[in-house]
């Protein structure tokens, strides 16, 4: 990670002389640093994250500086070393490139001569890379560039991955900037700050929630809050959370598109009721009236990104007049803040769930299982238990795709998984290992067992039939068995044995189950 002052160019105004606990209080912006800091940690986990998943060689956000004559590097995340931390020149290599054509930028199969590619020193060791440039307002903040020593271009998953992440880099580096524009001398602010430093600081969507509304209660006070998400496909709203009188009521409740004043709030993108005057007999909040009985001041706060409505805030109080035009622009704040960790914290779950899952089935991937096999050998080994591995292959899987096509090939793929999953027990580990290639690991099961369970696999999978225009087809599959310590003392040998089982079960007829 590359230090920098802030991630929006703004230099890092604390005192260098003055003790942390001093400046704290004579320095009314120490929050903002704070949250300056957390925003950082976030916008390099997010990369990190990306790299990780993506198989990246490094991923970096560039950023202009205010003149716009120079790039430098808001965060970085890589494996290499020869990087140089700049500054570069604002219209040259790929990130001008790419906030001249206003659009991401590819290439592959890069020569080692390339110079595009400002922040790397020496010879090219990256063979292919995406730039996706972001804006702020009207211009062009800056570009999100990443590469990879796959000399192939990037392909249109990870072209969409990269662009929604961009975006959310956009935000991140604007919260950052409101950040440090806030004035210094207002109580409420303060409180918005420390709000703002939680919500920044959260990467799971419960902490944000939770977040937000004990900040709501530090702006305001209410007797009621509640976050709800609003889903555009499925038209329909979910409360996340409430708190208050009727919490545990409302709290969870799920409800379509309708009249209501938070679907109102979203689909026109605006505050309601007006002025925040209430009227519980004749409003539904969130369904029917009457929900919010003895309220009668309210505030639905649309949550907005990109002028699309994420969902809402809710805040109500008994007393009236509790959000006037003093409070409610501290709140709306909060909201827009809100509505970005909300996407943030789950852009990074999306992210994680990459990292360890296979996205076609939704198994486990190479990478977790491999971490996996290797605790699960020094758990069999240390308490001396049996460990199966059963190595799963569909059998001419690539006739399935050259007669039906891949669509349909990667429909049966799926349904293998499914099939997997609905024969396994709850300790065992099932993997996408490769290609049409699975993998169970069966924990405390001795080879018979193993058997037994591919068995099970190899008759379920016979009987599921696959849809194609041609007509409903079935496919096969074969399975070898190998066993710590009967069969192998080491991880690697037992890989190796397991698959050498499963090539002779193929070349023995296919459709069976071969132990080593």
């Amino acid at each position: 990670m590359v230090p920098s002052p802030s991630a929006s160019g703004v230099p890092d105004e604390r005192p260098t002389a003055v003790p942390a606990a001093d400046r704290r209080t004579r320095d009314p912006l120490s929050g903002t640093v704070a949250a300056v800091h957390q925003i950082q940690e976030t916008l390099f986990d997010t990369l990190e994250l990306l790299r990780q998943s993506l198989s990246l060689r490094t991923c970096v956000v560039l950023v202009v500086d205010r003149e716009r004559s120079a790039l430098k590097i808001a965060e970085i995340a890589t494996e290499a070393e020869e990087i140089d931390v700049g500054p570069f020149g604002a219209a040259d290599g790929v990130a001008g490139a790419a906030m001249r054509a206003g659009s991401p930028l590819t290439m592959g199969n890069l020569r080692p001569d390339y110079r595009g590619l400002p922040y790397y020193r020496g010879p090219l060791h990256v063979r292919s890379f995406m730039a996706v440039p972001f804006r702020d307002g009207e211009e062009w903040r800056g570009v999100l560039v990443a590469d990879r020593t796959d000399p192939d271009p990037f392909g249109d998953r990870a072209r969409g991955i990269l662009v929604r992440a961009a975006e959310r880099v956009a935000r991140t580096i604007q919260n950052e900037r409101a950040f440090l524009q806030l004035e210094r001398t207002k109580r409420e602010q303060g409180q918005l700050l420390t709000a703002s430093e939680r919500l920044s600081g959260a990467i799971r969507e419960d902490d944000v929630v939770e977040a937000a509304l004990e900040a709501a209660r530090g702006l305001a006070a209410i007797d009621f809050g509640a976050v709800v998400a609003c889903d555009d496909r499925a038209q329909r709203f979910l409360v996340l959370r409430a708190e208050g009188e009727r919490a545990e009521e409302l709290g969870r409740l799920s409800f379509e598109d309708n009249q209501s004043l938070v679907a109102i709030a979203a689909r026109t993108r605006h505050y309601l009721p007006y002025r925040g005057d209430f009227d519980d007999a004749n409003q539904a909040v969130f369904e029917r009236k009457g929900e919010l009985r003895g309220m009668n001041s309210l505030l639905v706060l649309p949550l907005v990104v990109q002028e699309k409505a994420a969902g809402a805030l809710v805040v109500a109080a008994r007393r009236r007049g509790a959000f006037r035009d003093d409070v409610r622009p501290l709140l709306q704040v909060l909201a827009n803040q809100l509505a970005t960790s909300l996407l943030n914290a789950r852009m990074v779950r999306r992210l994680a769930e990459m990292a360890t899952t296979d996205g076609l089935t939704g198994l486990a991937n190479r990478r977790v299982f491999d971490a996996e096999l290797e605790r699960h050998v020094k758990s069999a080994e240390r308490y001396r238990k049996p460990l199966s591995l059963v190595m799963c292959d569909i059998d001419f899987f690539k006739r399935v795709n050259d007669t039906h096509g891949h669509k349909v090939g990667d429909e049966v793929l799926k349904g293998f998984a499914q099939v997997l999953l609905a024969c396994k027990r709850d300790l065992d580990v099932v993997a996408r290992y490769g290609g049409e290639e699975f993998a169970i690991l069966c924990e405390n099961t001795d080879t018979a067992g193993a058997k037994l369970l591919a068995e099970r696999v190899r008759r379920e999978l016979v009987q599921r039939p696959f849809a194609a225009e041609a007509g409903a087809f079935r496919v096969t599959c074969s399975l070898g068995v190998a066993t710590f310590p009967v069969h192998a003392q080491n991880r690697e040998d037992l890989v190796r044995l397991a698959d050498e089982a499963l090539y002779r079960a193929k070349h023995s007829g296919r459709n069976r189950t071969v132990a080593a």
